[in-house]
């Protein structure tokens, strides 16, 4: 009667205490980056992982490595800084349920130029399109350096600037379309595929994509309708310029008083490329011509009609 008893009680542990059922979730992302050093991208998950398979443009002579949750996928010491690359890879679990995975890199810059935002035109013409002036503050490379142009919360596009040599002064000047005018001498010169909003944008620099804002410009025709713009871009600032009295020859351009950052410069006032004209346009009125004297006019002194 022993064996008996002995699988009875099996049989009452049994139903208090149910079966799990068997896992057949497969591992989440949580986080994808390449690591400070440029050295891999590394990966986080919801899990702990067990095997993981890489291709694409990783080292694929090295192997992934694995601790717990997180992945590292190695990358060659040959990458350009700012040229964009792609990875694949297949993680499992512990229960084999597999993610299979892609996504795309910038090549790390380990000796990054330093910019700033220098000239913005809003409101361009086929001669005069609107651009963005980048100016090296220390030389470096650009690659990686991103220009963040955003119209709304969601509407945003990006320009990263490739591996080109800068020295400090050097003017990078990036066109929201083929100028129709003599560049001359220019050769830091790239072209975005659209121009920048009118009425309501923000303009952010990044030292590489997905970085935090190392500089940037909001503008809003009515006050506040920037901020949320800010907010998305992750530039953190109150401050927003109008666009009223903007041209295509009148520009925002930077000055070196932090107390006035920029000035919208008077007309004919803009200089892509070349240094900045800090003359303010002095408002509606400063570039109104004096209208014709009529005969009415000059025969009465006091301008009577």
């Amino acid at each position: 009667m022993r064996p008996l008893a002995v699988a009875l009680t099996g049989l009452l542990l049994t139903s208090c205490f149910p079966i799990p059922a068997p896992d057949s979730r497969p591992p989440v992302l949580l986080d994808a980056r390449v690591a400070d050093d440029g050295g891999a991208v590394d990966l986080a998950f919801d899990e702990p992982v067990s095997t993981v398979e890489a291709t694409g443009d990783v080292a694929t002579g090295t192997a992934p490595t694995i601790a717990g949750s997180k992945v590292a996928l190695p990358l060659p010491k040959t990458l350009e800084p700012g040229h964009p690359y792609h990875w694949s890879a297949e993680v499992a679990d512990p229960a084999r349920n597999v993610t299979s995975l892609a996504g795309r890199f910038y090549g790390p810059n380990d000796h990054p130029a330093q910019l700033r935002l220098n000239e913005v035109r809003i409101v361009g013409s086929a001669d005069h399109p609107d651009f963005v002036e980048l100016r090296a503050e220390a030389g470096g490379s650009l690659g990686g350096w991103t220009v963040e142009v955003r119209s709304s919360t969601s509407a945003v596009q990006k320009i990263v600037l490739p591996d080109r040599p800068v020295d400090p002064g050097d003017l990078v000047v990036v066109w929201a379309k083929a100028p129709g005018q003599d560049l001359g001498p220019l050769d830091q010169v790239w072209e975005a595929s659209k121009g920048l909003p009118g009425t309501r944008g923000a303009v952010v620099l990044r030292e590489a994509p997905g970085k935090a804002p190392v500089d940037g410009l909001v503008w809003a025709a009515k006050t506040g309708e920037g901020r949320a713009l800010a907010q998305a871009s992750g530039w953190p600032t109150g401050a927003e310029l109008t666009p009223a009295g903007c041209t295509a020859t009148r520009t925002w351009s930077r000055t070196d008083d932090p107390s006035v950052p920029w000035i919208l410069t008077a007309t004919g006032g803009a200089t892509p490329g070349h240094p900045n004209k800090l003359t303010p346009w002095g408002g509606p009125t400063s570039s109104r011509k004096a209208p014709p004297k009529t005969k009415a006019d000059s025969s009465d002194p006091a301008g009577a009609p």
